[in-house]
């Protein structure tokens, strides 16, 4: 990986924020896998065709509200038009 940055917003609840240089890349195959510097905050990234799909764990710390993280779900990138879904 080059570059991750991801801010998820969780309307009446709070946001997350996931950002790159935060995370060192433990894994390639065969998923990516980036953790924490800090803490156990983990990212996995996988492509299926022409969608690329990140999900975390333990990132509660992460986010701002109590229960946002509890909100989060994997987040899909289209790769023809970089979009998230």
């Amino acid at each position: 990986m080059r570059e991750l940055n991801t801010r998820i917003e969780i309307p009446g609840r709070g946001e997350c924020d996931l950002a790159w240089g935060d995370f060192r890349q433990t894994q390639k195959m065969p998923s990516i896998e980036l953790v924490g510097k800090t803490d156990r905050c983990t990212a996995r990234i996988w492509q299926q065709g022409q969608r690329l799909t990140v999900s975390y764990s333990n990132c509660a710390a992460r986010c701002s509200g109590r229960d946002t993280f509890q909100y989060v779900w994997p987040v899909l990138v289209d790769l023809r038009n970089q979009r998230c879904d």
